[in-house]
């Protein structure tokens, strides 16, 4: 059992070395006593301590708070806080204190302090704090950039999707093109062979008139046959006209002038319940085209606009000059185009229909009422002219076709050349070549001749055509040659006749040409050159006129030419 003077030193002790503070103090502020531990931990010695007032272990920032605090600890028992001391070594240490009044009767009143160095934790919290703060401003920053990125993101696939979509309509456009390019090589094949039978077919029915005599009933009948046979011409010609193979003899053309002189005969074709409008632009240049087609363009697109408003509507034919499109022709400098614009208020197209329109064949119209060629033939005319077509349509809200043409700038046309003089001719006695592989027209075409007087050859292709010549013991004074045929074709038959026997005549003939410049470069005018298909009658009056000009005389023509 300790005495209690064993018990005191026992606490005095545990209160000296507590490393929490511990002391006592009067109420100003002196100290009474203080544990050694605690005057240590600030840099002191115990006996600088002892006699002091509190306020000197004040960091200088706090110290005039300490009379607020003893007014408080003189009003009420109990007082806690943060204070502020100032270590020997000048450093400030934080301290959370909570001190008590003590009372006893007949004694002087105290204050019990106790507090503890909360210098490290306060660091540690204000260090937490910051980093909680840098850590919320790095994420708002980082959800700021994550928003930009997002924006930047969103707005390069915005261009991406845009971009491949672009590329979409560009591989359709292009798919599209090359399977009218290869439908258009085939209708040109068909309407080659189809011009040679056309030929036999256009022949064999002169022939007939003349057989036939007096006799009404086949002098009807041949003229039927030959009825159909043009109508299948015209259809052959839109054929050429689509697949871009047919020779037109293009030249300039003013669109105001066609469709100022067209104004009328379109009026008629389409009903009374449909107003027509025609605006033309005073600043238009001309283009460089075929008349005929682009008449027979406009009078299609006209037809069709008037067939899609079986109620009657509004139907307007414009043009303007465009300068805009110089991207419809890559690789070449920008250039102005002429606009020629046909639109109406009629039942309109819904996607799967446009993208069909210029298909050969394809119609929406009843069974007999369309060839389907009709906006094919546009689409080939155009084309040919070095044009575009823009179609803007929706189901309901009518169509507008837009073609465009590169303007063609004017210049001082240069002065007619006199007509050349032929001398007389005399046809019916000279010795003719014929070269084609079609077999039947190449016999039509030596009965023909024959017929009229004139010796005759035949062969099936260049290769026997150059036999002959060179074995003939005679003079050949006409070649009349097909321009397209297997192993050699006219132009290189042409030029080995022509080394062969320099001052030939040759004739060619064709139904079409991939290249108008394969005649161009080796016809002068067009003496020398026969589309099929032909009537008897025109190729005599053709092979008169050939013969009947000098051989020098066009290749003086020719040189002047190039």
């Amino acid at each position: 059992m300790r005495t209690p003077r064993q018990q005191l030193r026992l606490y005095r002790l545990l209160v000296e070395n507590s490393l929490g503070l511990m002391c006592i103090h009067d109420l100003d502020g002196n100290l009474v006593t203080i544990n050694r531990a605690a005057v240590e931990s600030l840099g002191y010695r115990l006996e600088d301590g002892f006699g002091q007032n509190i306020r000197e272990f004040l960091a200088p920032s706090v110290r005039h708070l300490f009379d607020a605090y003893l007014e408080r600890i003189r009003a009420n028992p109990v007082d806690s806080g943060i204070m502020h001391l100032l270590a020997k070594d000048g450093t400030e240490r934080i301290w959370f204190y909570r001190n008590v009044r003590y009372e006893e009767p007949g004694s002087p009143i105290h204050v019990l302090g106790h507090a503890l160095d909360i210098t490290e934790r306060i660091k540690a919290e204000r260090a937490l704090a910051q980093s909680q703060a840098d850590l919320a401003k790095a994420r708002d920053e980082l959800e700021l950039r994550v928003a930009e990125r997002t924006a930047e993101l969103r707005e390069a696939n915005e261009r991406l999707r845009s971009e491949m979509q672009r590329r979409q309509n560009i591989e359709e456009e292009l798919l599209r093109t090359r399977k009218l390019e290869a439908v258009g090589r085939l209708a040109g094949g068909i309407a080659h062979d189809f011009n040679n039978l056309m030929t036999i077919i256009v022949g064999y029915c002169e022939s007939m008139r003349s057989a036939t005599g007096s006799s009404p009933d086949l002098q009807r009948e041949v003229s039927e046959i030959y009825k159909a046979a043009q109508q299948a011409n015209s259809l052959t010609r839109q054929l050429l006209a689509f697949s871009r193979r047919q020779k037109p003899e293009a030249d300039l053309v003013d669109l105001n002038d066609v469709l100022t002189d067209m104004s009328d005969m379109l009026r008629r074709l389409i009903r009374d319940d449909i107003e027509v409008t025609i605006r033309t632009d005073p600043a238009l240049g001309p283009i460089r085209a075929n008349r005929g087609q682009i008449e027979q363009v406009i009078i299609n697109l006209v037809i069709n606009a008037a067939q899609a408003m079986p109620q009657g509507g509004k139907l307007s034919a414009s043009t303007r000059v465009d300068e805009g499109w110089s991207w419809l022709s890559p690789g070449r400098e920008r250039q102005p185009f002429v606009c020629l614009t046909v639109s109406d208020t009629g039942i309109g197209m819904d996607p799967e229909v446009k993208a069909r329109i210029f298909d050969p064949f394809f119609t929406t119209k009843e069974p007999g009422e369309g060839t389907g060629l009709g906006l094919t033939t546009v689409y080939g005319i155009v084309k040919q002219a070095d044009g575009h077509i823009a179609v803007e349509s929706e189901r309901g809200k009518g169509s507008t076709f837009q073609l465009y043409f590169p303007l063609i700038e004017r210049t001082i046309e240069t002065e007619a050349q006199p007509p050349r003089v032929f001398r007389p001719p005399t046809c019916g006695t000279e010795t003719i070549l014929v070269v084609d592989d079609q077999e039947g027209l190449c016999n039509l075409l030596c009965e023909i001749l024959r017929n009229n007087g004139y010796s005759v050859l035949g062969a099936p292709n260049g290769r026997e055509a150059l036999r002959l010549l060179r074995e003939h013991p005679g003079r050949i004074d006409l070649v009349i040659t097909d321009m397209v045929m297997p192993e050699m074709g006219g132009r290189e038959l042409a030029e080995a006749l022509r080394r062969v026997q320099p001052k030939i005549n040759i004739l060619f003939m064709s139904g079409y040409m991939d290249k108008v410049e394969d005649v161009r470069a080796l016809v002068s005018c067009d003496h020398a050159f026969i589309e099929k298909p032909f009537t008897p009658e025109a190729l005599l009056h053709k092979i008169c006129d050939v013969i009947a000009t000098p051989t020098s005389s066009l290749h003086g023509e020719r040189e002047k030419a190039s």
